[in-house]
């Protein structure tokens, strides 16, 4: 009741010319530990004929394939979240929802839903993900921190647009959607999103609020950047402002 995803390396070893072994690492993605297969090649005699058509159908199914699957990730994202959907009731059915196999098909549904710029719903489903690779997985899993790397996409891009509406509550709802995730201040994106909440805050008068978040963006920032950085310089900017605002010009 093991089950594995086979993922084939580009450094597979061939050696046709003495000892006919394949080498595959094969990942058990429960225990996200690799284990070496060797595949014994059995020598045959292939006409030429047959070795020609061979190559002409996997050129032909490769150009195919290339085309499939531009079509799926460039063009059309909404048949191919319907495609995902009837994917996840396959799943569901064979592994269950809380499995791999589901939270695979799962993140992929995400990821077509925000290319359609269905932000909320592809958050909703990102973080169903996260919580099935969590669960099942761990933090720690390859996996997982794909998921809570793809989960920003939405958070950050729909608090851009609220933001730019002037629908600032809103906004920092969406930006908020990260808290739970965002805990390395070295990450270039706590220190953006801190900013956006920051700004959030100020335009809606919460100035406590506002400072709190500014100063940990701030912090990042020269983390990340440095104390005489362009970013870092922004950040001290905005701070400046939102205390001449409150009239504590002294720290301004």
């Amino acid at each position: 009741g093991v089950h594995f995803f086979v993922l084939v390396e580009s450094s597979i070893s061939i050696n046709i010319n003495s000892k006919k072994i394949i080498k595959v690492n094969v990942v058990n993605h429960k225990s996200n530990k690799t284990k070496p297969v060797h595949v014994k090649v059995v020598e045959e005699k292939i006409p030429f004929w047959k070795t020609t058509i061979s190559v002409l159908m996997i050129v032909i199914l490769s150009i195919g394939l290339f085309l499939l699957l531009n079509y799926f990730n460039i063009k059309d994202y909404v048949t191919a979240s319907e495609y995902y959907c009837s994917a996840l009731i396959t799943e569901e059915k064979l592994y269950g929802k809380n499995s791999p196999e589901y939270s695979l098909v799962l993140n992929n549904y995400a990821h077509s839903l925000y290319k359609q710029g269905l932000y909320k719903a592809s958050i909703l489903y990102y973080k169903e993900c996260l919580r099935i690779r969590k669960n099942v997985l761990g933090e720690d899993h390859t996996y997982y921190k794909n998921t809570l790397h793809n989960l920003k996409y939405p958070c950050i891009r729909l608090g851009d647009e609220l933001f730019d509406n002037g629908k600032y509550s809103d906004a920092l709802y969406a930006y908020s959607e990260l808290d739970d995730y965002l805990t390395d201040v070295e990450d270039d994106d706590y220190a953006y999103i801190y900013k956006k909440k920051s700004m959030c805050y100020w335009r809606m008068g919460s100035y406590d609020k506002a400072i709190e978040c500014g100063m940990r963006s701030s912090v990042s920032t020269s983390i990340i950047y440095g104390d005489e950085s362009i970013e870092y310089a922004e950040s001290i900017r905005h701070m400046i402002n939102v205390f001449a605002e409150i009239g504590n010009y002294d720290v301004a």
